[in-house]
């Protein structure tokens, strides 16, 4: 199951609001050209570039801590 393997170097779970997540997986999907991990519950699997553009647009976000 994705959402407990361990994650690459430089990268970080994020959680983004249910009404915002259509924009950001939109977003996401057209700037990284597809290639990006997507869990159940609206949480991706980003690098600091794509937090980056979660940034430059204001989308809300909370970062999961790995346990």
């Amino acid at each position: 199951m994705p959402q407990f393997e361990q994650l690459k170097k430089g990268m970080t779970r994020v959680r983004v609001p249910a009404k915002d997540s259509l924009r950001a997986y939109l977003l996401l999907m057209q700037r990284t050209g597809g290639r990006m991990q997507v869990l159940p519950n609206d949480v991706y699997v980003l690098d600091e570039s794509q937090i980056q553009i979660l940034k430059e647009n204001q989308i809300p976000y909370e970062v999961i801590a790995d346990k």
